[in-house]
């Protein structure tokens, strides 16, 4: 059995993590990652656990990045 999306976390020792996340739906696919807190996204399945089923009007999402908060994104 095939899952169209796959969500891999590797844990740093501070407290944050790279989590990656691959989907394939429909002949499309893509990959990407991000770094977080451990604890927002704990805190952002919490909020999907208690939501669920998932309201269709509402919008759920998780932010990360790479580097410090303080960094520009790059244009």
């Amino acid at each position: 059995m095939s899952f169209p999306l796959r969500l891999t976390l590797n844990q740093d020792t501070d407290g944050t993590g790279e989590l990656s996340a691959e989907v394939s739906v429909n002949g499309f696919s893509g990959l990407g990652s991000a770094w977080f807190n451990i604890a927002q996204i704990a805190a952002f399945g919490k909020t999907l656990v208690n939501t669920y089923p998932l309201l269709p009007e509402r919008t759920y999402e998780l932010k990360g990045g790479y580097g410090r908060a303080s960094a520009p994104l790059p244009s």
